[in-house]
């Protein structure tokens, strides 16, 4: 009963356990109208009136008991075909439930029972969403996946039914939001050149946009004066990261995270290049955040690791112990107390 996957962003495609499913336009219609519905119960009147081209108001009381009970077959036929094209293993003797529920009482209603990542329109929203919420790296990934969503108009089997235009609008809004979050995203991790593309696009689809052009420009300006900077990029797309290699200064990096390593026992003397260079990042990093004040980044360092329980002790004094763990006067290991 799984594996239903519905795209709805530009021609509607079906498919069920992997397998593409072909519908005729009426049935494709009444399995959008219940997608749409979110699980909620339709009638089987409202069915015939959103779905039926020039349906009149299947529930208005001029209509002949002739006529509904024709009306309800007609839908009655389509959901069959439904429920054997996306489920042919289940029959009313099956004994399990069915993608399709119907609800008998005084006018039979149907629901369709599937996960919103199932539904790439669905999917899209949820992926926007979670983008708001997270970091700019986490976000540039969401909205990534959520872009590369949109294949085309939303809803295009239905876009002239009134029920499809408030999810259109939606989507279509949405979409405008989510390129302008996804060009902010990439500036703040430092990918000039795709929010400059994703900025580009966005002028391109909504000329006339004040804003945007002026982000263009100054995007464009960022872009010529790094021109002599190279970059690598690597996917780990198992992972969900990318990893960045650029020249240039490590120190005049904007909207980076700087890491520096330090070595177990934090020393930061850098006295004649004996214990820590002054040409590497650590030699570097005091130099230029501290401007040489070790004593600064010591306390920094102190303050920091307070809290952090300890390991190990070493020490410069040869070891008290003897044995295959600790041989002689050598220089103290994480086995030996001072």
């Amino acid at each position: 009963m799984g594996g239903l996957r519905v795209k709805l962003f530009g021609p509607a495609a079906i498919t069920a356990s992997g397998q593409p499913v072909t519908l005729q336009p009426l049935a494709r219609a009444v399995l959008i109208r219940l997608i749409v519905a979110e699980g909620a119960p339709v009638s089987v009147y409202e069915l015939y009136r959103d779905c039926w081209p020039h349906a009149v108001r299947a529930g208005d009381s001029y209509r002949s008991e002739h006529q509904k009970r024709v009306d309800r077959m007609q839908v009655q036929k389509r959901v069959l075909q439904i429920r054997q094209a996306i489920d042919p293993d289940w029959s009313s003797k099956s004994g399990r439930k069915s993608l399709i529920s119907t609800g008998t009482g005084r006018v039979t209603v149907y629901g369709l029972s599937v996960g919103r990542e199932a539904v790439d329109v669905f999917q899209f929203i949820d992926l926007v969403s979670q983008a708001r919420r997270a970091g700019p790296e986490t976000a540039v990934g969401l909205l990534e996946s959520a872009a590369g969503l949109w294949d085309g108009p939303p809803l295009l089997d239905v876009a002239d039914k009134p029920w499809a235009a408030d999810l259109i609008r939606r989507l279509n809004g949405l979409r405008r939001t989510a390129l302008h979050e996804l060009a902010h995203a990439y500036r703040l991790v430092g990918r000039t050149h795709d929010a400059l593309d994703a900025t580009e696009g966005l002028a391109a689809r909504f000329p006339g946009d004040a804003d945007v052009e002026a982000q263009v420009e100054a995007l464009r300006r960022q872009v010529r004066a790094a021109q002599g900077i190279r970059t690598h990029r690597e996917e780990f797309a198992v992972l969900r990261t990318a990893v960045v290699v650029q020249t240039g200064n490590l120190f005049a990096q904007d909207g980076a995270n700087l890491v520096v390593g330090f070595s177990d026992t934090f020393d930061t003397d850098t006295d004649r290049n004996i214990v820590i260079s002054t040409e590497s990042a650590q030699g570097r990093l005091l130099d230029t955040l501290y401007g040489g004040d070790r004593a600064r980044l010591d306390k920094e360092l102190r303050a920091a690791l307070a809290r952090v329980p300890r390991v190990a002790v070493e020490s410069r004094s040869p070891c008290r112990s003897s044995g295959p763990a600790c041989p002689g006067p050598a220089p103290a290991t994480r086995n030996c107390s001072p």
